[in-house]
C-alpha cells in the first residue's frame, strides 16, 4: 500500500487529488508507520485493533500531513467541541463525547501501549489467525490477522469468545470476516 500512493503521486504530479488512507485495519498488517503510507489524510477506528470493540465507541482519529491540507482540516473541524454544557452555539456545531474520550484514554493509560507491544500483539494475532485457519480448513497462506470467506464460516466450529467479543462480522449480502485479536481472548474468554 505505501508504494501505491507514492506511485500515484508520481503519475499525477501537481494534479494529484487528496489521498486518504483508512488505517482502521492497520493492526491486521502489523501497524505500518503512518508516514510510510504517503497519504494526505489518514483516518481510522481504534476499536478495530487497539482498544476493545466497545459498542458505544464513536471515536475516530485523523492524521494530517502538514501544509495547506492541515489548515483546511483545522477550519473544517473547528466546529467540533467536547460535549460540555457551557456552549451557546450547540445547535451550530458537532459534539465530541468527552466520556467516550475519557474511557478510551483511561484504557490506553492502563495498558501503556507502545510500538513494541503492538508488534508483539500483531505476532500473537497472526498466530491466532494461523491456528483458526488450520482449524477451519483454510489452505491459503495467512497474510493478515483478518480471515475472510465469501461463503462464511461454520459458526459452531468457531470459538464462542470470538462472537462474544464482537470479532465476527457478516455483511448482509454474503461472507464472513473474523478479526483475530488474541488480546481479547486473553481476557478470561477461553472457549
Amino acid at each position: 500500500m505505501p508504494s501505491c500512493f507514492k506511485q500515484l503521486r508520481l503519475e499525477f504530479g501537481n494534479k494529484a487529488p487528496v489521498w486518504i488512507a483508512d488505517y482502521s485495519h492497520a493492526g491486521a498488517a502489523g501497524f505500518p508507520n503512518i508516514t510510510s503510507l504517503s497519504a494526505d489524510i489518514v483516518c481510522g477506528d481504534p476499536a478495530k485493533w487497539i482498544i476493545p470493540p466497545w459498542d458505544d465507541s464513536k471515536l475516530a482519529f485523523f492524521w494530517l500531513r502538514t501544509g495547506p491540507i492541515l489548515e483546511d482540516c483545522k477550519q473544517a473541524f473547528r466546529p467540533f467541541f467536547l460535549s460540555i454544557d457551557d456552549r451557546s452555539d450547540q445547535l451550530l456545531a458537532r459534539w465530541v463525547g468527552s466520556e467516550n474520550i475519557q474511557t478510551i484514554l483511561s484504557f490506553l493509560t492502563r495498558q501503556s501501549l507502545n510500538r513494541s507491544m503492538l508488534r508483539q500483539r500483531h505476532e500473537d494475532n497472526m498466530m491466532l489467525a494461523s491456528t483458526l485457519a488450520k482449524d477451519l480448513g483454510i489452505c491459503a497462506p495467512v497474510e493478515s490477522s483478518i480471515l475472510w470467506s465469501e461463503d462464511g464460516f461454520d459458526i459452531d466450529a468457531l470459538p464462542s469468545w470470538l462472537k462474544r467479543r464482537g470479532l465476527l462480522w457478516k455483511p448482509a449480502n454474503q461472507g464472513m470476516r473474523i478479526l483475530c485479536r488474541s488480546d481479547l481472548k486473553a481476557h478470561g474468554m477461553t472457549s
